[in-house]
């Protein structure tokens, strides 16, 4: 159990806090689940329910959206987008004028794979940060992957 407090502490944002507060507060909460190759984690469009952080394994996070296009989407949350030629400013009028526009643009059917994280990484916290579906889908594409999730209100 001590290695679980420490991976789960010592590698992510958690550092930050006491490691006492840190037990008390969120060790519990922690999920461990191992996956196999080709199991979906969580698919694009899905409701936010956990943050997840990899242990083990290699996730490839794909989506209906270019790179550049999740970018935007991404700058467009943050408010802190300086755009500079009318496509982009109208990729950003797509995304973030309206609830609406933003359901029709998550529901694009392409499929781009976008990065693929690995051992020490987050999944699913931008989600999580601005209270939107999850923009990716996640699926594990090593052999094995172990994750530990945490859900979304336990984090809050």
């Amino acid at each position: 159990m001590e290695s679980k407090i420490s991976f789960l502490h010592s590698k992510f944002f958690f550092n930050k806090i006491a490691l006492k507060r840190f037990e008390r507060k969120y060790f519990n909460s922690f999920i461990l689940e191992s996956y196999k190759n080709g199991t979906i984690i969580y698919n694009e469009n899905d409701p936010i329910n956990y943050v997840y952080f990899i242990e083990e394994g290699t996730i490839e996070l794909s989506s209906s959206k270019t790179m550049l296009e999740v970018e935007i989407f991404l700058q467009g949350l943050q408010k802190k987008v300086s755009l500079k030629d009318e496509p982009k400013k109208l990729a950003y009028k797509q995304i973030t004028s309206t609830a609406e526009e933003l359901q029709t643009y998550l529901n694009k059917t392409q499929n781009n794979k976008l990065l693929i994280v690995g051992k020490y990484e987050i999944i699913g916290l931008e989600s999580f940060y601005y209270n939107i579906p999850y923009f990716t889908t996640a699926k594990v594409i090593s052999l094995k992957a172990k994750l530990f999730k945490i859900g979304k209100d336990q984090l809050r």
